[in-house]
């Protein structure tokens, strides 16, 4: 929503006010585009937040459960 606005307000500086192009729209569609700049770079790092968080939760949580060991890979005996 925030793009198309932009795009809007962008055309309708240019080719649409081409007499006398009022520069509110221009310097609006800028704004709304440095906005969605700011919002994606904003989603990024509280994804990798996110992310880093929930590994280092999964890591802590698996120590809990100390450590296991096969030393029979078929989990019942091969010899047969």
């Amino acid at each position: 929503m925030l793009a198309l606005a932009a795009i809007i307000s962008i055309i309708c500086y240019k080719p649409l006010g081409d007499p006398h192009p009022d520069s509110s729209n221009l310097a609006l569609g800028i704004l709304l585009i440095v906005v969605i700049c700011i919002q994606g770079i904003f989603n990024a790092w509280q994804d990798w937040v996110f992310l880093f968080y929930c590994k280092t939760n999964f890591s802590e949580q698996l120590k809990d459960y100390g450590e296991y060991y096969q030393d029979d890979p078929c989990g019942m005996s091969c010899s047969s």
